[in-house]
Order: C-alpha cells, then structure tokens, then sequence
C-alpha cells in the first residue's frame, strides 16, 4: 500500500503540461518493480494511470546508461553528467 500512497502523492504533484503526456502514453516500470506479480495492476487501480511493463528488467538501467554515453551531447545540460 505504502508505494501505491507515495506514487499517488508525486503524480498529483507533477505540473498538469506532464501529467498530460503521462495519462497518454502511461507509465512504463523498468527493473526488479516489474517482477511483482500484477504491480501494474495494482499501481493503475490505486493511481488512476495506465502502467507498462518493461521486458528488458534486467537490462534497462544499464542500457539507459549506454544510450546516454553514446549520445551525451544530447544530455550536457543534464546534471550528473560531467564525468561522460
């Protein structure tokens, strides 16, 4: 119950220009979250948002990373990013 309150409380204060695009295109888990059997589920019921699973769990966070070492120019004014 304690990650469907916290999840609820930042949605509802995101701006509305991205609260928008996040009630279109839903909210996509990545990692070890998306091997809790039906989270998606729960997380759409307890939110009211549309909740993707990625196939990739094991793999996302480092792929994330490599597509931003490979196009760092696109993420040079992102903070945390001086070292690439």
């Amino acid at each position: 119950n304690e990650i469907g309150a916290q999840m609820k409380v930042f949605l509802e204060r995101i701006p509305p220009q991205i609260s928008y695009h996040i009630a279109k295109e839903g909210i996509f888990l990545t990692g070890g979250s998306t091997r809790i059997p039906h989270i998606d589920t729960y997380l759409a019921s307890y939110t009211g948002y549309s909740f993707n699973l990625s196939d990739l769990y094991e793999t996302s966070a480092v792929k994330g990373l490599e597509k931003i070492i490979q196009h760092k120019e696109n993420y040079s004014n992102c903070e945390g990013t001086e070292q690439l």
